[in-house]
């Protein structure tokens, strides 16, 4: 695998710095293998979306506050495929989330599905500061001291006011395109840490031997079936006997124009072969 290679290309030389090996990939889908680690790539698949949501997610819970079973984590844009990798990290570690996702037509749906990975509760955007929600978060254990925002505007906001005394608010995508406003009350009276987390900034300060060690430990849980693929749509790029040289484009324009507005039902996948 090799990072921030760019456009898709038959071929390519790298340094050897720039690759990562997969090492045992017994048990592992091409589409997980596809989808572990930027611009990622098998023999076969390949996906349209950045592929990072594992490794981000990892990464998130692991580097800024030392979790313990019992804690509370809270993040927005739940359903994205970083959400549901925090959902499932989370609950192998026997971490309790707290997800919020946006108010759609389809939400219920969408709940089942989060909570059929182990989401612990999941919230709409316009429930979050309500009594109720406030209670049920108190269910599930302590404050969270860990937010994640990849949504920002308000909807940080509010996940930041949902933390505990020292908690720290990491933000890693900005959907929404608004600034996050945060209340000077929750620096002073609740010493709120703030982070920003980039992957690509990860990579370049440690070295291959810890990417490999990551890598191991998660193929591992879904080795022990603790970890599903992500959600995802897959579109067959070949010629054959019943898809001529046009239908095959415009499949896979479909598929593109799906992963750059979001229409799809996940991730889409490229099967090359």
């Amino acid at each position: 695998m090799a990072n921030s290679l760019g456009t898709w290309r038959q071929q390519t030389v790298c340094a050897p710095q720039q690759l990562l090996r997969l090492g045992n990939v017994e048990g592992i889908s091409p589409v997980t293998a596809a989808t572990v680690s930027v611009n990622p790539s098998t023999a076969e698949i390949g996906t349209l979306t950045d592929g990072l949501d594992l490794f981000e997610a990892y990464r998130m819970l692991k580097d800024f506050v030392q979790l313990k079973p019992g804690d509370v984590v809270v993040q927005n844009g739940a359903n994205s495929g970083v959400g549901q990798a925090v959902i499932q990290l989370a609950r192998a570690w026997d971490v309790r989330t707290v997800n919020i996702i946006r108010n759609k037509p389809n939400f219920d749906e969408v709940k089942s599905n989060l909570e059929e990975l182990g989401a612990d509760l999941v919230i709409a955007e316009d429930q979050i500061r309500t009594p109720e929600t406030s209670a049920r978060i108190k269910e599930l254990g302590p404050a969270p001291r860990l937010g994640l925002n990849c949504v920002g505007g308000k909807s940080a906001t509010n996940v930041a006011r949902l933390t505990s005394d020292h908690a720290h608010l990491v933000t890693y995508g900005g959907m929404s395109k608004e600034p996050i406003i945060l209340p000077t009350s929750l620096f002073i009276f609740k010493d709120l840490t703030c982070h920003g987390f980039w992957m690509t900034r990860w990579y370049a300060s440690h070295s291959p031997a810890e990417r490999a060690s990551m890598v191991e430990e998660i193929f591992e849980l879904v080795r022990q079936g603790k970890f599903k693929e992500p959600w995802h749509e897959k579109t067959v790029w070949r010629e054959n006997e019943t898809q001529s040289e046009d239908e095959v484009r415009g499949s896979a324009m479909e598929a593109l124009r799906k992963a750059t507005d979001g229409s799809g039902k996940g991730k889409q996948i490229l099967v090359m072969s």
